[in-house]
C-alpha cells in the first residue's frame, strides 16, 4: 500500500506501475495456530496475511500486531488513554464496547460469561448475530444493556443495568436462614 501511494504521488498510478510494486498474496490456512503463524511470519518476513478456508475462499486477513495482541494483550494504547467504564448512576454504567467482560466483571460486579468473546461489543454482536443501531435495546447475560454508539460495525458505547439482584453480590452464598 505504501508503494502504491509513493507511484500516486509521483504522478499517477499506472498498470505497469502497479505491476511493479506487487507481490504474491501470503496465504494462511484457517486454523493455524497462533505461535505457528507468528514463527511463519518471522521465517517469511511478511507482516500480513489472507487467511482462506479449506476451500480456498478468503475469510480475511492477519497482522502480526494481530497475533501479539491476540498472546499478550492489547499494546497499541487506543484504548488506554480513555475509560472503559463510566458510573451514571448507582445502577448504570456507561461500558466501552472495547471493556474486556473480566475487567467489567471485576470492577463492575456483573457475571458476564468469560468463555466465549473478550469484550462487551464481541459478546453483543455474537448475541444478536448483526450489528445493532443506536437505541436497540438487549438482554445480555441477564443485564439490560442499550446500545449507545456504534461506529465502524461495532459496538462504541453501550449502557449496562446493573441492580443488586443481577450483580455478583447477589449471586454470592447466602447464609442458612436468611
Amino acid at each position: 500500500v505504501r508503494k502504491i501511494f509513493n507511484l500516486f504521488q509521483q504522478g499517477g498510478i499506472t498498470r505497469e506501475g502497479l505491476m511493479s510494486v506487487m507481490r504474491q498474496p501470503y496465504f494462511i490456512p484457517e486454523g493455524t495456530a497462533l505461535l505457528t503463524q507468528l514463527q511463519n511470519f518471522q521465517k517469511t518476513q511478511h507482516k500480513v496475511g489472507l487467511v482462506v478456508d479449506e476451500y480456498g475462499e478468503l475469510l480475511g486477513w492477519v497482522t502480526v500486531e494481530d497475533i501479539l495482541e491476540e498472546i499478550v494483550g492489547e499494546f497499541s494504547g487506543r484504548s488506554h488513554h480513555r475509560d472503559l467504564f463510566t458510573r451514571e448512576s448507582a445502577h448504570t454504567v456507561l461500558v466501552d464496547g472495547d471493556c474486556s467482560l473480566r475487567d467489567l466483571n471485576r470492577k463492575v460486579g456483573t457475571l458476564f460469561p468469560v468463555t466465549g468473546p473478550k469484550t462487551l461489543n464481541g459478546l453483543i454482536l455474537e448475541i444478536l448475530e448483526d450489528i445493532p443501531e443506536p437505541g436497540t435495546a438487549l438482554k445480555v447475560a441477564g443485564y439490560p444493556v442499550e446500545i449507545v454508539q456504534t461506529q465502524d460495525r461495532r459496538v462504541r458505547v453501550a449502557r449496562v443495568h446493573v441492580t443488586e439482584a443481577n450483580s455478583a453480590s447477589a449471586a454470592a452464598p447466602q447464609e442458612a436462614g436468611e
